[in-house]
């Protein structure tokens, strides 16, 4: 979020990223080629299009082929040099990806396309007579049809920007031109482009500016303002007015399964729930903690979520079944305003307490590094964090662990980070917010917990270079360790 009448983004999906190899550059240099030789839209034009590209490619071709018959030196020359060109031309953006269902990135292949032309144009033009006029006149009007129909799915996506801009228009003279605007997840293509990203810094003519826990507090007192994506069946953004903080009240209640009149948390700053069973309910959740997982419902302020619901999972605590919610990701529990009311069914209809946190538990043991905070082991190949599986918590009946290590980074990222088999392009405006999620498996003897892709994907990214006196761009990470989908405990922090 930015400050000013500013359009931000946040990606709440990430990809995999990794490192660029030799197979790897081969395959977009051979991808982008392909594209050249056969430039259709396939969400546009669709597959019949590239039957129309073959056969120009071949009516401009032809010609060449029966010139070099008599001037097999001259024309090899000519097709050295024409290669040659073509591969210099495309390694200026070598690690940018273009793919025919997203073209999003295709203005790294101008000089490219300027080379593939001036080699057609030149063999099609290789014969004399009336063909030397009407073979390239008839090749012009076969690729503009193409290029016409590629043209066509710039409608759609033009929609979709102004369809965001009217909603932003309307958002701000509810709520005010000189709040903050966050657009939460706009990173979908349509029709094989992409002019939503690159426009959002411009849409309310507003700056550069980074995303963070400081800068998201500050905006909330100035005002914040976040347009989350359509629910089922809707078609407009949900517009949510963030309030300012405001003081804390009570964070813990026993005895009733619902919350009294004092508790009323800042779904902002409250990410989890943790509630204690009586021991009297133990055989009760025993019986249904192997088929139904507890529940969590919640009554907010705001007309856009009145009530939500969402499940938690069991655990095994000291003095009884333990029921954790996690409520991170919930984007009704952040919609809801300021909470009126919390309450539990089943087992958890009389409790013995219940504690509204900031974040999900740490593990039980969270060694700190010599500087007292908590930092992986960095290395080229991997990350690994000291920390045993047998720290984290368990389900009340078993139940399989995973851990997932999330990696994200408030800034602009550099064009064409790619990765692994299938590389892709992560771009991002400015005021941009990245975040990829890794898997994160225990070592050999259980000591720790290692993640690979995570080294990959810190070499994949290039926040730029910090300026003089300013601070390099942090990169914030959070190792979750998941009980049936619902994360049980966490441990957060930040690299430089």
């Amino acid at each position: 979020a930015g400050a000013g009448p500013f359009a931000g983004t946040v990606a709440l999906g990430g990809t995999g990223l990794g490192q660029l190899g030799f197979l790897g550059s081969l395959g977009l240099v051979v991808e982008k080629l392909g594209l050249l030789l056969f430039p259709v839209n396939l969400q546009s034009v669709g597959a019949g299009g590239y039957g129309l590209a073959g056969i120009l490619l071949l009516l401009a071709l032809q010609p060449a082929l029966v010139a070099a018959r008599s001037a097999p030196r001259l024309w090899g020359w000519l097709i050295a040099g024409w290669v040659a060109s073509l591969l210099v031309t495309e390694a200026a953006r070598l690690a940018v990806r273009v793919e025919p269902g997203d073209l999003s990135a295709a203005s790294v292949l101008l000089l490219p396309a300027l080379v593939i032309a001036t080699g057609l144009g030149l063999c099609a033009t290789a014969l004399s007579g009336a063909r030397r006029s009407v073979l390239p006149a008839l090749i012009v009007l076969g690729y503009a049809a193409i290029s016409h129909a590629n043209a066509n799915g710039w409608r759609g996506t033009a929609e979709r920007v102004d369809g965001l801009a009217e909603e932003l228009s309307d958002a701000a003279r509810l709520h005010g031109w000189e709040s903050t605007y966050l657009v939460v997840d706009p990173l979908e293509l349509r029709n094989g482009h992409d002019l939503l990203r690159p426009a959002l810094p411009y849409l309310l003519a507003g700056t550069e500016a980074g995303a963070g826990t400081e800068e998201f507090l500050r905006a909330r007192e100035r005002g914040l303002v976040l347009l989350l994506p359509p629910g089922a069946g809707e078609r407009a953004r949900r517009v949510l007015k963030v309030a300012a903080v405001e003081a804390p009240g009570s964070a813990v209640w026993r005895e009733e399964g619902r919350s009294p009149q004092g508790v009323r948390p800042d779904p902002f700053e409250t990410r989890a729930l943790r509630v204690v069973a009586r021991a009297e309910a133990a055989d009760q959740v025993l019986g249904t903690a192997a088929g139904a997982a507890p529940v969590m419902h919640w009554r907010g302020q705001a007309a856009q979520a009145v009530e939500g619901t969402v499940q938690g999972a069991w655990l095994a605590g000291e003095h009884g079944p333990v029921a954790l919610f996690d409520l991170t990701g919930q984007l009704g529990w952040l919609a809801g305003g300021r909470l009126r009311r919390i309450w539990f069914e089943g087992p958890l209809v009389k409790i013995a307490s219940a504690a509204l946190l900031p974040e999900p538990p740490p593990p039980a043991s969270s060694p700190a590094a010599p500087s007292g905070v908590f930092e992986p082991l960095v290395t080229e190949a991997y990350w690994e964090f000291p920390l045993a599986a047998q720290d984290w918590p368990r389900g009340l009946l078993g139940g399989e662990r995973s851990w997932v290590l999330g990696l994200c980074v408030p800034a602009l990222l550099k064009d064409g980070a790619v990765g692994g088999a299938d590389p892709v392009n992560v771009r991002g405006a400015p005021g941009s917010v990245w975040y990829l999620e890794c898997t994160v498996t225990p070592t050999a003897d259980g000591r720790a917990l290692r993640c690979p892709q995570a080294a990959a994907a810190v070499a994949s990214f290039s926040p730029g270079d910090a300026g003089p006196g300013e601070a390099a761009t942090p990169l914030y990470w959070s190792l979750d360790c998941r009980l049936g989908g619902v994360t049980v405990a966490r441990r957060r922090g930040q690299l430089r």
